[in-house]
Formats: structure tokens, C-alpha cells, sequence
């Protein structure tokens, strides 16, 4: 019986040094612009799209975007995202 109420104490004992611990840290602030500063958003643009009419450029990113036709406007993605272009004949992505 003695053992048990040692490890309710023990116990006790952790879990108020935890909460004290969570009390006593701050937050934290990973994306928050801070007051003065502001966010520059990252977008690209493929300049020459036009000059491959016979050609569909596909997007695909892990996690975002899964899948995102591209033309002469801006497109952007997370940015943690892992993103590829990929150029596929037109004739293949109509048969898709």
C-alpha cells in the first residue's frame, strides 16, 4: 500500500511541475508579422508559356498544390511545399 501512495505523490509531484512549466513559457510566434513589419508573398510567373502552344505545364506540389494548370498568370504554393513543373504534349493531356 505504501508503494502505491508513493506513486500518487510521485505522480502528483510531475504533474504540477508540468503545469507550472507550461505556465511559465511563452507562445510561440512562428508566422505572426510583428507590428512595423510586413509579409512579402513569393509568386511566380512563367514568361514564355506562349511559345509552347503544342504543350500543357502541370504543377504538382506535395502537400499543396496537388494539381494546377499553368498559363501565363501568377501562381504561387506554400512554402514548405515540394513543387515540380512537368510539360506534357497537349495531345496526351486531352486523351487524360
Amino acid at each position: 500500500m505504501v508503494r502505491k501512495d508513493k506513486i500518487k505523490v510521485v505522480c502528483t509531484g510531475l504533474m504540477v511541475e508540468l503545469f507550472i512549466l507550461v505556465s511559465i513559457t511563452g507562445a510561440s510566434y512562428a508566422d505572426v508579422v510583428n507590428p512595423g513589419e510586413k509579409t512579402i508573398p513569393y509568386s511566380y510567373q512563367i514568361a514564355n508559356i506562349q511559345d509552347y502552344p503544342d504543350y500543357v505545364l502541370i504543377l504538382h506540389g506535395t502537400p499543396h498544390p496537388s494539381l494546377e494548370v499553368l498559363n501565363s498568370s501568377e501562381f504561387s504554393f506554400y512554402k514548405l511545399s515540394t513543387c515540380s513543373i512537368y510539360a506534357v504534349p497537349s495531345s496526351v493531356y486531352q486523351e487524360v
